[in-house]
C-alpha cells in the first residue's frame, strides 16, 4: 500500500517514527474528524481501546479548515501509548 497525498499542504505524522506505509499497515482503529480536536469526541473509544495495547493501533484524520476552505489533510499514525 502506497500513501498518495494529492494536496500541497497536507503532511502525515508518525509518532514513532517509522514510514507512513508501514504506520498505516498496523492500524487497527480510524478515526476521521473535520478537525484534529474533534477525534478526541468521535474517536474516544478508538483511542482508549488502543492506548495501552501493544496490538491495536489509532490513526486519526483531521481537516484543517480556516474559514470555510479546507487547508490540507493533516494523517496523526500514532500507537496510542
Amino acid at each position: 500500500m502506497t500513501l498518495s497525498l494529492h494536496n500541497a499542504s497536507a503532511f502525515v505524522f508518525v509518532r514513532d517514527g517509522r514510514e507512513s506505509d508501514s504506520a498505516l499497515r498496523r492500524c487497527t482503529h480510524l478515526g476521521i474528524g473535520a478537525h484534529q480536536d474533534d477525534l478526541e469526541f468521535m474517536a474516544s473509544h478508538g483511542i482508549v481501546e488502543c492506548f495501552h495495547s501493544t496490538e491495536k493501533w489509532f490513526a486519526g484524520v483531521g481537516l484543517r479548515a480556516h474559514g470555510a476552505a479546507a487547508q490540507g489533510v493533516e494523517i496523526a499514525l500514532a500507537p496510542m501509548r
